[in-house]
């Protein structure tokens, strides 16, 4: 069998007309335009947009009032479906954000989808759900009858386009991304399927697959990365058995032709020593701190160890007004305060976990490589980074004061589901939300505020898929002073950028919540393409209480964040449709 391979291009008309987009799309005045190589950046009162000339790619926001979840004004007056179809497409068009498609390229029926949010208050046994948004959105497919194969999806994050509106109809959101083709299709020989098959075999030889399936699509990169052709490939969808618990395996991405994306070459980590010892990084040895003078890059308080000696931390340091994600000395800090500040003061850290090569997935080494690359270049202690062997579920448990709950921030990648995330012994393969119930120490006891699990789970729920259950009710008994437990409530596809992207996004300022969602919209295709595939979600639990709550957390250094609750009055889970 041949299929057509389209060679493509990413085009500069948006960026162009970056103030009109602007303008038309927020219904702002006039903003300021900024062009650092191909991206074209254009920001209003509130508002911002990024055209990426070179990839194909744009993303717009409403930052006051996208993914931002609050108690206080999370009921809003929202357009309904048939309205937002129907403003969807018209703006879209008239913003020229949609590209006009040529056969076999066509739009698929629009979806509507949306952010959620649920609340559960601890005096309360029912919980409250609410919609925050209504989103459209369209993707790009190709009708391929006249080679025999039907319809065929696009996946890879790119071919789509989707329009976020809130309170009485406003936009407060857009994305997409479309490279056309730029000369006529050349046919290529298929890969037989069980060629692939047999690869998909080899790939996953190292765990126990219940069961596998496939799917022929087209590859279209996110919008942040590069690509030169739309070729077909197959997308492999499993079942594997982890401890006789099933799991959903990341959908597997394989290229079908011999032009297409290439899987990454893992690189072997060296086997963990017993007993292994974290990496800490000391304070400058030089270090000297006066009032209203800077503090290292990467330098933390312990705001707990402040707190419990009766210290506000805001007296203590406050944010560099000259400089973004930097701190000095507050100018009136105390004598006394500022003679004990270097023993109350350690460096940001955060660490990794994944199931990479062990389990089948090829992304997971270079997606947890770019998480630590981002937080160590904003001088970060980056304590470990485990991978296959080494990702040890006691890290996790029995010994999370060493290592999970040591850090500020830790990142998973590998295979979840809504009951937890597959790890490896030596005493358990799996983390699982049982364990977490009656724990009397476990994640934020010590240190651990913010939680990504980029996987197939664990925040699956009723509130978005029928069968999901109580995510909330699975959850909330690891939040021990946790902020935020960051991950999807569907299967998700591998891939390599989701660390690297959501710590760019939230080094910009962007919430954690904002910067995991868009990471997710822009990496995830909009639903798992099988026969009535469901809507992938990212999702994002969260606590409150009479001091505030954790949804704006942002990420040290770059924006404020919420108190440490290990009693919260409420559970949240916000989950967005990619």
């Amino acid at each position: 069998m041949q299929l057509p391979v389209y060679r493509v291009a990413a085009t500069t008309r948006l960026a162009d007309q970056v103030e009109e987009f602007g303008q038309k799309l927020f219904g702002a005045g006039r903003g300021e335009v900024r062009e650092r190589g191909l991206l074209a950046a254009w920001t209003g009162p509130g508002v911002a947009i990024d055209v990426d000339t070179a990839r194909g790619g744009y993303f717009a926001a409403d930052r006051t009032r996208l993914w931002r979840p609050d108690l206080a004004t999370t009921r809003v007056r929202l357009p309904s479906e048939e309205e937002a179809r129907g403003s969807g497409q018209r703006l879209l068009t008239e913003t020229g954000a949609l590209p006009v498609l040529r056969a076999p390229f066509r739009f698929t029926r629009p979806r509507i989808g949306g952010t959620v949010t649920a609340v559960q208050r601890r005096d309360q046994s029912r919980r409250e759900l609410v919609r925050n948004d209504v989103r459209y959105g369209v993707d790009v497919e190709l009708d391929l009858s006249a080679y025999g194969v039907g319809t065929v999806p696009l996946v890879g994050g790119g071919g789509r386009f989707s329009l976020t509106f809130g309170e009485a109809g406003r936009v407060i959101g857009s994305h997409g991304v479309w490279r056309s083709p730029t000369k006529e299709a050349v046919l290529m020989d298929v890969i037989p399927e069980e060629e692939t098959d047999e690869r998909f075999r080899a790939l996953t030889s190292g765990i126990r697959v219940r069961d596998f399936r496939s799917r022929l699509a087209y590859y279209s990169a996110p919008s942040f990365v590069e690509q030169e052709f739309l070729a077909p490939v197959r997308v492999y969808f499993a079942t594997i058995d982890v401890d006789g618990r099933a799991f959903p395996m990341r959908a597997v991405t394989l290229p079908a032709c011999e032009v297409g994306p290439s899987l990454p070459r893992p690189v072997p980590q060296p086997p963990r020593g017993s007993p292994a010892r974290p990496h800490v990084r000391p304070l400058p040895a030089d270090l000297r701190l006066e009032p209203g003078g800077p503090v290292p890059l990467g330098v933390r308080m312990n705001t707990r160890a402040l707190r419990d000696r009766g210290i506000d931390p805001a007296t203590v340091l406050t944010a560099d007004p000259g400089r973004r994600g930097r701190l000095i000395v507050h100018p009136e800090i105390s004598p006394a305060v500022l003679r004990d500040l270097p023993g109350l003061l350690g460096t940001y850290s955060a660490g990794t976990s994944w199931i990479g090569e062990l389990g089948g997935l090829a992304g997971s080494q270079d997606n947890a490589q770019g998480f630590v690359d981002g937080l160590a270049d904003a001088a970060w202690s980056i304590r470990f980074n485990w991978g296959n062997a080494n990702a040890w579920e006691t890290d996790w448990r029995k010994n999370d004061d060493d290592w999970v709950d040591a850090v500020d921030f830790v990142f998973y990648t590998g295979h979840a589901g809504a009951d937890g995330w597959m790890l490896v012994e030596p005493e358990d393969s799996s983390l699982v939300y049982a364990e977490t119930a009656g724990a009397p120490d476990l994640w934020g006891e010590k240190n651990l505020d913010w939680l990504v699990i980029a996987a197939c789970g664990p925040l699956q729920d009723d509130a978005v898929r029928a069968g999901g259950g109580n995510a909330v009710d699975r959850w909330k008994t690891a939040f021990d002073g946790l902020h935020l437990l960051m991950g999807y409530a569907e299967v998700t596809y591998d891939n390599t950028e989701e660390g690297r992207r959501l710590v760019q996004y939230a080094r910009a300022g962007d919430t954690l919540m904002s910067a995991w969602f868009r990471t997710a919209q822009e990496i995830q295709p909009s639903k798992v393409y099988e026969p009535d595939g469901p809507i992938i979600y990212a999702s994002t639990m969260w606590v409150g209480g009479t001091a505030g709550s954790t949804a704006g957390d942002h990420l040290w250094g770059y924006g404020d964040v919420g108190p440490d609750l290990p009693e919260p009055l409420y559970w949240a889970c916000t989950w967005s449709g990619c």
